[in-house]
């Protein structure tokens, strides 16, 4: 039970952060379409957007929480990460000392749980690894949704206007075919929801973003995420509390190595 615990407050933060059986995901979209000149001015305020060089890096406390049946549980932790694809996710107690720790190189993961002196390692193309993150999502992709930034060769399909005032909903294809719908705001120039799907319209993620930190008017930074979607059951809502150094972090901060006592299952 406490390691399913685990898991579910693992994929909070992969988006990340973020995990578990089969979850929903938010509200269909509901929008009208544009006129041509219209269409053009959002193109080319997106263009700008997506152009710009902002750091893929992070470190920084968050809480995570667990939005479930009308249950809520809240976890303590700390996030990093560096692009194009580590990231770090460790769930502390109220003493600041590690439970569970997940971090990945792209490549290769590790999930750590310390108080039963276990733990899982191997590879991203893993069955393993899959249950937590939905074929055809890259650990880029991760990163990316973290930081409410978008793949550089998202393909544009089609642009139409959010019903509600909120914005503009872009369509959009990526690698491995997944399909992108973003909510962009043009006045901040901010993703405000960020939608993956497969091929079969089956929604892999559904990212909110609720709250940005007020730090670079360029490069600002999510601070509050909300998580839906297919590995994720109910709700998790990412909140980044403290933030710390915005230098680059170092590659052996994604690389765990458990304790020799442990008991470690590998998988391919």
């Amino acid at each position: 039970m406490i390691m399913g615990m685990y898991r579910e407050a693992c994929w909070g933060v992969l988006v990340l952060a973020v995990l578990l059986l089969a979850g929903c995901a938010g509200k269909i979209p509901q929008t009208t379409p544009l006129e041509r000149s219209e269409t053009e001015r959002v193109e080319a305020s997106f263009a700008e957007f997506s152009k710009r060089a902002c750091p893929l890096s992070l470190d920084a406390d968050i809480t995570l929480e667990m939005q479930l049946l009308g249950k809520t549980e809240k976890s303590p932790g700390m996030l990093l990460y560096e692009g194009p694809s580590s990231f770090r996710y460790a769930m502390v107690d109220p003493l600041g000392r590690s439970l569970f720790i997940m971090a990945t190189d792209g490549a290769t993961f590790s999930m750590v749980y310390n108080r039963e002196a276990k733990a899982v390692t191997g590879s991203t193309a893993s069955r393993f690894w899959q249950d937590y993150v939905p074929p055809g999502v890259s650990a880029d992709d991760i990163v990316l949704l973290l930081a409410g930034r978008l793949p550089a060769n998202l393909r544009l399909l089609d642009i139409r206007a959010d019903k509600k005032g909120a914005g503009y909903w872009l369509y959009g294809v990526g690698t491995e075919g997944i399909r992108h719908e973003i909510l962009f705001a043009l006045q901040t120039s901010r993703v405000l929801r960020h939608i993956l799907k497969d091929g079969s319209e089956t929604v892999l993620f559904d990212v909110s973003y609720d709250q940005y930190e007020e730090t670079d008017a360029l490069c600002s930074q999510p601070s509050v995420l909300s998580v839906e979607g297919k590995t994720i059951t109910g709700t998790v809502i990412l909140r980044l509390d403290r933030f710390f150094t915005d230098q680059a972090i170092p590659s052996q901060a994604f690389q765990i190595t458990p304790p020799g006592h442990f008991l470690v299952q590998k998988v391919e």
